[in-house]
């Protein structure tokens, strides 16, 4: 049984279908759910000395993708709120797959749900990517939804 389930978005054409399959598993097993969109730290430029770390983040990081994500976020929020399921959201900055695992752990999702480009596990190895770092770095299972443009089916692997 599920209870938390995080929602790992990346602005991409799969988004909706990630989004589809955790509110789907938060209806059947009244699960609240983590919405959750991270900037990635390559976007994020070294701070001056004289300047807080928070603030050094937040004014680095380019503002059309800061707001697209939080527009994404507070409109997924909405859907959650409308179809009766407990939601948060968070905007978090960092290496993608490190932040996921991070929150997962901190706020105890029994589940992170992603989208994947639909490599092999060879390639996702030999190219380093989010998802490959989640699977084996969650401290919880994870559902990959399988990308569209790709013939096989989403698959699950667990922690």
């Amino acid at each position: 049984m599920f209870n938390r389930v995080l929602v790992a978005l990346d602005i991409s054409e799969r988004d909706k279908e990630v989004f589809e399959t955790a509110l789907s598993i938060a209806k059947t097993h009244a699960a609240r759910l983590m919405l959750m969109y991270v900037l990635p730290a390559s976007e994020v430029a070294p701070r001056s000395p004289d300047q807080p770390e928070e603030e050094a983040i937040v004014s680095s990081i380019p503002g059309e993708l800061r707001v697209r994500s939080l527009e994404m976020l507070r409109s997924l929020h909405a859907t959650t709120k409308s179809a009766n399921i407990h939601a948060d959201f968070a905007q978090m900055h960092g290496e993608p797959g490190e932040t996921i695992c991070q929150l997962a752990g901190s706020w105890g999702a029994d589940l992170i749900v992603m989208g994947h480009r639909g490599l092999t596990e060879a390639e996702e190895s030999a190219f380093g990517g989010v998802g490959n770092y989640v699977r084996y770095h969650a401290p919880c299972s994870v559902q990959m939804v399988q990308d569209h443009g790709h013939v096989r089916q989403g698959y699950a692997y667990h922690a």
